[in-house]
């Protein structure tokens, strides 16, 4: 078992001084007395977790803007929402049961990742691609 870290540790005492906290967890059905009465904290590190390797400028700025975004979305009340995106003042976001929906893969696409080296543990498939000019069009996958 694992030992719970300094940042751990603060974490769950501020979450316990917090009477809001046990309100939160009684009023969204979470609150088990004795079993679970504080959301819980843990600390993970991205090594493993992250697929693509270390992280870039993009993912850090990413995560520190939307994280922020996601307190100004509990400030509203606005729970079991995933942030998607910060957009200037804008922030966009989508209910986290519809962004944990299961989504199928294009295997065109896998094909292109298995054309530059990586592996998905089946035969690799040649990379047929097509090519199509657009002009004043942007889109942003996340």
């Amino acid at each position: 078992m694992q030992h719970a870290t300094p940042n751990v540790q603060q974490l769950e005492a501020r979450l316990k001084k917090d009477p809001e906290v046990k309100e939160f967890m009684q009023k969204t059905g979470l609150f088990a007395p004795g079993v679970y009465e504080l959301p819980e904290v843990r600390e993970v590190i991205p090594g493993h977790l992250v697929r693509c390797g270390d992280s870039s400028a993009y993912d850090v700025n990413f995560g520190y803007k939307t994280g922020a975004a996601a307190v100004f979305l509990l400030l509203e009340g606005k729970t079991a929402n995933t942030v998607v995106d910060v957009l200037g003042d804008k922030v966009v976001y989508e209910p986290t049961a519809e962004v944990i929906k299961r989504r199928e893969v294009d295997l065109n696409e896998i094909a292109l990742y298995e054309s530059l080296g990586t592996c998905f543990g089946r035969k690799p498939e040649k990379y047929n691609y097509t090519f199509e000019e657009v002009k004043g069009w942007v889109h942003r996958h996340l």
